[in-house]
């Protein structure tokens, strides 16, 4: 029998794709851009996992799913007429799908989205230049006793120096495009100034966005050169069957058994009763209903129109998540 205490939190987790799914999805292309458009519709792609799967940004996390719900989908809007220092176009991001809090905020503000424009996060979109961690130069220098010295610098420090020595003091190795990663069209998305803009030598560092590491699903901001490299596809969206079969795969994988969910001979089957540890009749009986519609619908001709896919694809989770939620606890909860 299923343990109520320990459905809770999976529940919990089904309810998160309710939010993510009640949508028509979208699909990402198959070829990544390099050079981005006003108006068109983005998704950004992270890091793959050791397993090799795609990861795409969706919220404040990476899904491994490969297509998306709305706020997985991203635009850059123009910010006004703001142009960097090269001429390159500054953008907000921005999800579309939002109508609060839809901006991707500036780093170090304290939410990762904002409603204001003031605090959201002005960016432009470059092609990441690959650099060597393993590049050194030799610094020829003097300390402070006026002795001469030779100091072997690596990685960023390198490229900056021997730039620095080559034109007298000033720095004209561009940071903002710098990167250890590799990734064909790879991009930046990079603060339109640096963290310093009126340094004389112009060798300050830039913000980045962050993708996640390998074994990770978070996304940051900052200036880390091994994660600072993005993927970036335009999307499209599903048709209502299609957006439907990707619900019942991300709620359900594809060897669920809806009779089995209930099967007394399976021992991790969820017991029907009004006993404690036992789940409502009622609420099963709703999600096999849902569940045989949709499987009907996107199995075959269902004759349903697109509202009532969509309303399939909105209900169906939320009845599973219903469901799990039905057991009577375990524990008495008492009450003075």
């Amino acid at each position: 029998m299923k343990q109520v205490y320990k459905l809770l939190a999976s529940a919990a987790v089904v309810l998160v794709g309710v939010t993510n799914l009640s949508a028509r999805n979208w699909s990402p292309g198959t070829d990544a851009v390099t050079q981005i458009e006003a108006g068109k519709k983005y998704a950004l792609q992270g890091i793959v996992s050791a397993t090799g799967n795609q990861r795409y940004l969706q919220g404040t996390a990476f899904t491994e799913k490969p297509y998306l719900s709305p706020d997985g989908v991203f635009e850059f809007v123009p910010a006004g007429e703001l142009k960097d220092a090269e001429g390159n176009q500054v953008y907000y991001l921005v999800v579309p799908s939002k109508t609060k809090d839809q901006y991707i905020s500036a780093p170090g503000t304290s939410t990762f989205y904002t409603s204001s424009t003031n605090r959201a996060w002005k960016v432009v979109v470059k092609a990441g230049v690959k650099a060597d961690r393993e590049y050194s130069y030799s610094w020829n220098t003097t300390k402070d006793n006026g002795e001469d010295t030779t100091i072997v610098l690596k990685g960023k420090d390198a490229y900056v120096r021997e730039s620095m020595e080559e034109n007298e003091g000033v720095n004209k190795y561009d940071l903002s495009t710098f990167t250890f990663a590799e990734r064909n069209d790879g991009v930046v998305i990079v603060t339109y100034q640096s963290k310093n803009p009126k340094k004389k030598e112009k060798d300050a560092e830039y913000n980045f966005f962050l993708t996640n590491e390998a074994g990770s699903t978070s996304v940051g901001k900052g200036t880390n050169y091994n994660i600072n490299l993005w993927n970036i596809f335009e999307v499209e969206q599903n048709d209502a069957k299609t957006s439907l079969s990707n619900v019942l795969d991300a709620t359900f994988g594809e060897s669920f058994d809806i009779a089995a969910l209930v099967d007394k001979s399976n021992k991790d089957a969820y017991v029907l009763g009004n006993d404690i540890g036992q789940y409502d009749e009622t609420k099963y009986n709703k999600l096999k209903e849902l569940y045989t519609k949709a499987k009907a619908a996107v199995d075959g001709e269902s004759g349903l129109s697109d509202d009532e896919l969509d309303k399939l694809a909105e209900e169906l989770p939320k009845a599973f998540a219903e469901f799990k939620q039905s057991g009577k606890p375990l524990l008495k909860v008492t009450t003075s």
